[in-house]
């Protein structure tokens, strides 16, 4: 098949894929339902796969539309970054960049590398999305993102097709308010940290298995979750003059003392993250990608250094 008419075909497969509907993904692409529907025939017939389990019901992915789909975005993706990298060399717009972050990297971070950032690749926009690791992780997958830096592995989840990039391990720590009763204690125990109400991230899945795996090897019950919040800002403010306690990577804690907590003393340390970043090898040459990579792993380097 001619190369040009097989990514044409792709491009058209991503939008049905993406939309799971013939009509939908037309309109999409500004061509008739007929044209599409006579393409996909064409492209399981050049493959020799059924992509779709077509039923009344609609239109529901097969395996093969899964691979189809993992390979194809990374064609998509190839293509916006060379198209980035070749403006780049004009007056043009450079495209953007797509980051994905941890909401600890989003809120220390990455404003000052971002400025940085604009400062050598003036012409470039960035779209900075911040989450816990899952949600990242399906961002990445589906294509919305060019890099992701997370604590914890996200490995799980993704193909075999992206790179990762291991940078540190990060410790993590215990924070409270000053005046609650383990603010006062000085040294605390596990025991004393399940005797009190916990506050974490929100759909942050690791620190709730972290947290109860740790337990349970003390023979403890888990920590009971108070409240949960996809904002540093609001989960810091929300432990000012309470018993809760709040365990937090490295990069918070500064943040959160500022804010009046305090950190606790602990008679053992707590589990430790890695912080690795992500992409597809097929972004390894974009070269704002590349620089954005070096910057971030010697800013969490330093992070790292600075938490111990």
């Amino acid at each position: 098949m001619d190369t040009l008419f097989l990514n044409r075909r792709i491009e058209q497969f991503l939008a049905i894929y993406e939309t799971q509907n013939i009509h939908r993904a037309s309109d999409v692409l500004g061509i008739t339902q007929p044209a599409l529907t006579a393409s996909l025939k064409n492209l399981e017939a050049e493959i020799g796969q059924q992509l779709f389990d077509r039923s009344v019901k609609g239109m529901a992915p097969t395996p093969a539309a899964d691979a189809l789909y993992r390979f194809g975005t990374t064609l998509r993706q190839g293509g916006r970054l060379a198209l980035g990298e070749m403006r780049m060399q004009g007056s043009d717009s450079g495209g953007a960049l797509r980051i994905g972050a941890g909401v600890a990297w989003a809120t220390t971070m990455l404003p000052d590398l971002l400025r940085e950032m604009h400062t050598r690749f003036p012409s470039l926009s960035f779209d900075l999305i911040s989450g816990v690791g899952d949600q990242l992780a399906a961002r990445l997958l589906d294509g919305e993102l060019d890099i992701v830096i997370a604590a914890g592995s996200i490995a799980r989840l993704l193909s075999t097709d992206f790179q990762q990039h291991h940078v540190v391990n990060m410790p993590m720590k215990v924070v409270a308010d000053p005046q609650s009763p383990l603010g006062r204690k000085g040294r605390i125990t596990a025991a004393d940290m399940v005797s009190t109400n916990w506050v974490g991230f929100y759909e942050d899945e690791l620190i709730v298995q972290q947290s109860r795996h740790y337990m349970a090897l003390r023979g403890l019950q888990p920590p009971h979750f108070v409240m949960r919040s996809n904002s540093p800002a609001t989960l810091i403010a929300f432990m000012k003059g309470t018993d809760f306690i709040s365990v937090l990577i490295g990069p918070l804690i500064a943040p959160a003392l500022r804010a009046g907590l305090v950190e606790l003393e602990l008679d053992e340390p707590l589990w430790e993250l890695p912080v690795h970043l992500y992409h597809r090898p097929i972004a390894e040459h974009y070269s704002p990608l590349t620089t954005f990579k070096a910057l971030c792993m010697d800013r969490i380097h330093t992070y790292a250094v600075e938490a111990r």
